[in-house]
């Protein structure tokens, strides 16, 4: 199938990254707090820190693990991590300790990069009950305040001093597209969490379908969603920097703080699950918000009401309900450009052109939903890779 993407083409997620930054380096990449950082300034970080993960002696295919809120830390470890072919995984803060030894007991990561807290919660008993019982895990990482027999953020990445851009050109050499880049954990219906491996083509090939879907040019869009999750990594992050927007992350969502960020950094989409907009919709600020910079209005996971819709199409030109998996790497259906009301609350869309689905069921009209592509995950445990 040939394929006119909007996009330019890249089979490994952070090859967008470098273009980017060679491109258009004074483009905001990404803000976070009073954090500002343009594609030029974000390049050099995640090779930094690539660097260090070198200097790590992080290997192709090793496995890191991250715990942390949606913040600049975690953007930028997954693209080091992928960079080098080390695969990225992240941890929910809201995991209890059974949730988080599982994983970790499954993955088996060399290294953990960890918050201490976040509002209220502490970490400390749980990452020292997580090293303690996993040998796997060979150093700990305090990505903030300390944490017990943990390296600094900033001691770790002063190890990649050490590793040259020669060096690091070599290593993202032998990454190969087919390669596993993100590890995600879900349980679909039933059983324990498996892992799906996400590869640097599943991503980069979804994401560019998801850009040529939304039709943007250069969004502008907000992220509260967990690190864990595919809806933030791939649908959200890797979706706005293929397109060459700009990222604005959040350590959790509040509706207030996202209608201020929607004026002040002139979002032109707002993504979320009909849940975060029915709040922002009920929240006392929202007819005060000026909504003039959106232009499109995307959620996913869920039915919207009729009577929400209508109001979001008082502001934003378009609207746009999305369905897919965690094991495509991908949004996989979307509605119409012009999509009536029936359409946006009745259905999920249609399937991309791009990836095709069927319905499988020989003994009536409802049945399994199959999509098929050479982006697809595999599940597999990790210690088979």
């Amino acid at each position: 199938m040939t394929i006119n993407f909007a996009a330019p083409i890249h089979t490994l997620i952070s090859g967008y990254l470098d273009h980017h930054a060679q491109n258009v380096p004074e483009r905001d990449a990404l803000i976070f707090s009073t954090h500002r950082l343009n594609y030029s300034q974000l390049r050099d970080q995640v090779h930094h820190c690539a660097k260090a993960l070198v200097a790590s002696d992080i290997q192709k295919g090793d496995r890191v693990a991250v715990l942390c809120t949606t913040r600049l830390e975690y953007w930028i470890l997954f693209l080091a991590t992928t960079h080098i072919g080390a695969i990225w995984m992240g941890l929910n803060p809201k995991y209890r300790l059974q949730e988080m030894q599982y994983v970790i007991n499954d993955a088996k990561p060399r290294l953990l990069f960890s918050i201490a807290s976040f509002e209220g919660d502490n970490y400390a008993d749980s990452i020292a009950a997580l090293c303690k019982q996993n040998d796997s895990i060979e150093q700990l990482i305090a990505l903030a305040d300390p944490l017990p027999n943990s390296q600094s953020f900033e001691a770790f990445l002063a190890l990649g001093k050490s590793i040259s851009d020669a060096d690091l050109s070599e290593r993202h050499s032998q990454v190969d597209p087919m390669d596993p880049a993100l590890l995600v954990y879900t349980s679909g219906s039933t059983g324990k969490p498996k892992g799906a491996l996400l590869s640097h083509h599943g991503l980069s090939f979804g994401s560019r379908v998801g850009v040529e879907h939304l039709d943007l040019k250069h969004p502008r869009a907000l992220c509260t969603f967990p690190i864990n999750h595919v809806a933030c990594v791939a649908d959200t992050c890797c979706v706005n920097l293929v397109a060459g927007g700009t990222l604005v992350l959040q350590e959790r969502f509040d509706p207030e703080r996202v209608l201020n960020t929607v004026s002040e950094e002139h979002l032109t989409v707002l993504i979320g699950v009909p849940t975060m907009l029915l709040m922002l919709l009920d929240h006392p600020n929202f007819e005060q918000t000026d909504f003039s910079s959106v232009e499109l209005v995307l959620w996913g996971g869920a039915a919207m009401p009729v009577d929400a819709i209508k109001r979001f199409q008082k502001l934003a030109p378009r609207m746009l309900n999305v369905y897919g998996l965690t094991e495509t790497a991908a949004n996989t259906t979307y509605t119409s450009p012009n999509a009536d009301i029936v359409e946006l609350t009745e259905t999920i869309g249609r399937p991309s052109p791009h990836m095709p689905c069927r319905i499988v069921n020989e003994q009536g009209e409802h049945g399994e939903l199959q999509f098929f592509g050479d982006f697809l995950s595999v599940m597999i445990h990790p210690r088979q890779i």
